[in-house]
């Protein structure tokens, strides 16, 4: 039993490759730009049809995992290694708001690029803006303010120097 010419067998075949070698579904390498500040990070998604409802359109709520998705790598990127920022003994950076916009669906299958970006930087907090786009339409924005915590009190405190200086304009 073998992949036939044609019809789903070569589609089947093809799914397959793709999910494999991670091109073109999910999340790929990302990239600083270097048309833009240290601080601003790039990356390109695929919409997979498990993030869709039954139109193919991305489900609101998988927005925010996008964006979250895309933190990750951003802090990764940009601020520090990933087990220092989640797993730092000191401090801990809460979202404490976020807010999604959505001007035009985005579709199953479909790429987008991301741009993450701070917008604000505060004395114990940032904001972040996270635009998804294709072909230079903006599709989504998420906008979100983390906050410095304290991690045994629970209270806000100063932004570490070297996070505060990265972030700053």
């Amino acid at each position: 039993m073998g992949i036939t010419k044609g019809g789903y067998g070569n589609k089947l075949a093809s799914l397959l490759i793709a999910l494999l070698t991670g091109s073109p579904f999910g999340i790929t390498p990302f990239s600083m730009s270097p048309q833009t500040d240290k601080t601003t990070y790039k990356s390109k998604i695929t919409i997979k049809f498990g993030q869709t409802d039954m139109a193919g359109i991305c489900y609101f709520n998988n927005a925010t995992s996008l964006f979250h998705d895309q933190y990750e790598e951003f802090v990764q990127s940009c601020l520090c290694p990933k087990k220092q920022w989640f797993d730092n003994p000191e401090w801990i950076f809460p979202i404490r708001r976020i807010e999604t916009d959505y001007l035009k669906p985005m579709l199953v299958f479909e790429e987008y690029e991301i741009t993450i970006r701070p917008i604000d930087v505060g004395g114990t907090s940032f904001t972040l803006e996270t635009l998804f786009e294709k072909a230079g339409a903006l599709h989504c924005k998420v906008t979100s303010r983390h906050v410095c915590v304290d991690k045994k009190t629970f209270k806000p405190r100063a932004l570490p120097e070297e996070i505060a200086k990265t972030l700053a304009p």
